[in-house]
């Protein structure tokens, strides 16, 4: 499947436009490819504009003081098929607390925010659309909180990667890690001890 294909799918999949405004909307998007490492959106620019992954991946981080050393602490990761966005500064204007770049080479398509306020006007469902991703995105950092609130890190492991399978699959384990407040090393002791002793979740 091509990647404006995969796009027009995704935008399919909510079932609530015809294929003319499939295509209306999908020429809002623009293409773009990221080299790994790559920063898309720096921490403290205006983000004002929003990225559907096609392939590759995402990571959003901020930077924590660790021991008088500025430390990059990661926030969340986007797969392909999802969207990749400082949300605040998008919608607010403000400017981001969150820097995303490319773990790996990516390739996605971006909307200008001017752009998706032409949409809202022009093809009334895409107003819906967004709030449905809005909604999905705020379901899934309530996950994210509640999971990263467990003491135990074994079950805090086993909660995300029960809820994220695909992530746990994809992220380097370092920034698993640092997602998860843990080391690395940590990490590594945690899936030993399931390897071991079995889990610890029903």
């Amino acid at each position: 499947m091509s990647n404006i294909a995969a796009l027009e799918s995704y935008l399919d999949s909510f079932k609530l436009l015809n294929p003319s405004e499939i295509k209306q909307l999908g020429s809002y998007f623009k293409p773009a490819k990221f080299q790994k490492n790559q920063i898309i959106i720096a921490e403290g620019e205006i983000n004002s504009r929003f990225y559907f992954l096609t392939s590759g991946l995402l990571r959003e981080y901020s930077w924590v003081d660790h021991l008088d050393m500025p430390e990059p602490i990661s926030r969340w990761f986007t797969l392909p098929g999802k969207f990749g966005i400082s949300a605040e500064s998008f919608f607010h204007q403000t400017p981001s607390e969150i820097t995303l770049d490319a773990l790996k080479k990516s390739e996605l398509f971006y909307m200008e925010k001017e752009d998706l306020e032409r949409a809202y006007i022009e093809i009334p469902h895409s107003n819906t659309i967004c709030r449905i991703i809005l909604q999905e995105n705020l379901v899934q950092h309530e996950r994210i909180t509640s999971f990263l609130h467990i003491r135990n890190t074994q079950i805090r492991y086993e909660a995300f990667r029960k809820a994220f399978r695909e992530m746990d699959e994809q992220v380097p384990d370092k920034y698993k890690a640092s997602f998860l407040n843990m080391s690395p090393s940590e990490l590594s002791r945690v899936r030993r001890k399931i390897m071991e002793n079995g889990s610890l979740l029903n």
